[in-house]
């Protein structure tokens, strides 16, 4: 690229802002530049390690640690998927060495490597405790292989304000999160959810669900939401709970954790402080017009009867289907209205802004 000498070193700020390693060459190359014009690292606050494509356990390049150790100012990084090997000296964690004197700065950390399975990606979490987001997937790696999980001493995080994680990782290894208002919950069990209305209740703003595995006997929906009192956005993910080939492309209501179809046996003791939105988010199926209209009678009829059966605690749901994306049904005093939400409102992270 060409520019005028004199934006030069803007232009270069700007290309080096956003880095990311998708092979061990790009890296090397990446090394060599930044030794070459050392202010460069400097500008790099985004960092995207596509650690599939990297280095494994026994060829970690000797220059890795003298590249990390320049990008002072990163605020963003994310690990990207990773197989994981099939013995416990092939933790992934170990792929990288993190060491927690890396990139000071950090705010934003995103990984989908198993963490709660390997004490590296632990000790760089410990060196980090002014995260502000912290997002780590729901890999089953650790389980699939055999790997113990690794319990260890609660890691503070004061500062942290979005949390995407299971909720073993959250009650095992999160601590002391005054103000953590956004929460991702990807898999968990009926008693996993329960702990969190009863930990975080009072401070949770947002609450995003997904998976949820119910091993005993039915509870009260209603009970949860009551303990969530300060919720102001709930997005549940619709996992369709169909096994017979002849029911699938046909419309579901999930059920779990929350059964919309009863009406809450319990009630709040005084009026929510502000307004609760619903969300109802399905897959994307393959086909998602071979069955439009019999999803948009189904999904309009539903939510207005689940709005007038639970009304104490929301008068909104939005509908996020492929053939009713982003479209709200709110039940008031004057009637049904039927508004399109703004589209930067259906976002698929809109739970992290809410």
């Amino acid at each position: 690229m060409r520019v005028c000498r004199s934006f030069s070193p803007h232009a270069k700020a700007f290309l080096y802002k956003a880095l990311v390693l998708r092979n061990p060459a790009q890296a090397k190359l990446i090394f060599i530049t930044l030794r070459r014009f050392p202010e460069l690292a400097f500008a790099v606050k985004w960092l995207t390690i596509n650690v599939v494509t990297m280095w494994d356990e026994f060829r970690i390049p000797l220059f890795v640690p003298a590249l990390f150790e320049t990008l002072v100012n990163v605020t963003y990084l994310t690990l990207g998927y990773f197989v994981s090997p099939t013995g416990p000296e092939g933790a992934v964690g170990g792929l990288l060495r993190m060491d927690p004197k890396w990139f000071p700065r950090l705010r934003v950390f995103a990984t989908e490597l198993p963490i709660a399975s390997d004490i590296h990606a632990d000790r760089f979490l410990k060196g980090h405790p002014d995260l502000q987001e912290l997002h780590v997937s729901p890999s089953n790696c650790a389980h699939i292989t055999g790997l113990p999980e690794y319990t260890s001493p609660a890691v503070p995080f004061p500062s942290l304000r979005v949390l995407s994680c299971r909720p073993f990782l959250l009650m095992h290894t999160v601590s002391g999160a005054s103000n953590l208002t956004h929460l991702d919950l990807p898999y968990c069990t009926e008693d996993g959810l329960c702990t969190v209305a009863e930990v975080l209740g009072s401070q949770l703003v947002s609450l995003r669900i997904s998976k949820v595995r119910f091993v005993g006997e039915p509870w009260s929906s209603s009970a949860l939401l009551v303990k969530l009192s300060a919720l102001r956005f709930l997005h549940v993910d619709m996992e369709p709970e169909r096994v017979c080939p002849a029911e699938w492309g046909l419309p579901y209501l999930t059920t779990k954790p929350f059964n919309w179809y009863e009406a809450p046996d319990n009630v709040p003791s005084q009026p929510r402080l502000g307004h609760l939105r619903v969300v109802w988010a399905y897959p994307f199926e393959a086909e998602p017009e071979a069955g439009a209209t019999g999803w948009r009678e189904f999904l309009y009829w539903t939510s207005l009867e689940v709005l007038k059966t639970w009304s104490v605690f929301f008068s909104t749901i939005e509908l996020r289907h492929p053939v009713l994306w982003g479209v709200r049904v709110t039940m008031g005093h004057a009637g049904v209205e039927v508004t399109q939400a703004p589209r930067e409102e259906t976002r698929r992270d809109s739970w992290m802004y809410a």
